[in-house]
């Protein structure tokens, strides 16, 4: 099978409001997708979120990052603690729903979070693994942006089986 450079990407914004302010980090948001687009204007996006009653993402990936943006940008006082967990279960699901429909493409998932995320709780870890496996044969990249101290040593563990797997 033959895939093109196009990209699909999810980006999971688990940055914990009091720490990590949307202001600072949204244009460097923007300029990641539009340098995307510069590369490749067939890349597409789309985000997941944690607002006050639960996750919150476009039912489809969508060409315009300004969009995206705003959408983000009309949510951020709803913005509360991510899940990081259930964000991750959301994304890979999301993104194998669409690899069913458009498999030509690249997928990845971009997880945004600081030290102040929620902890993945021990008992989430198999079931997040058994799904990581299943997408390490597609085409499908994750990326974990981290700011703030190291994180725990059980999320450490996930990200590297993130990392190993796919």
């Amino acid at each position: 099978m033959e895939y093109s450079k196009s990209e699909d990407c999810l980006i999971f914004y688990a940055f914990t409001p009091k720490y990590t302010k949307f202001r600072l980090v949204s244009s460097a948001i923007l300029d990641f997708m539009k340098n995307k687009q510069a590369t490749d204007p067939s890349d597409r996006f789309n985000f997941v979120v944690y607002l006050k009653d639960g996750p919150n993402y476009l039912d489809h990936f969508v060409f315009d990052p300004v969009y995206i943006m705003s959408s983000l940008k009309s949510l951020n006082k709803d913005i509360v603690r991510a899940n990081l967990a259930g964000g991750i279960f959301i994304a890979i699901t999301f993104i194998i729903e669409i690899y069913k429909k458009i498999s030509q493409k690249f997928f990845r998932l971009v997880i945004l979070a600081d030290s102040a995320t929620y902890e993945i709780p021990d008992d989430y870890l198999p079931a997040l693994e058994e799904l990581i496996k299943k997408v390490k044969d597609m085409p499908f990249f994750i990326d974990i942006v981290l700011i703030g101290s190291p994180y725990s040593d059980k999320a450490q563990k996930l990200l590297k089986n993130i990392n190993n797997e796919s």
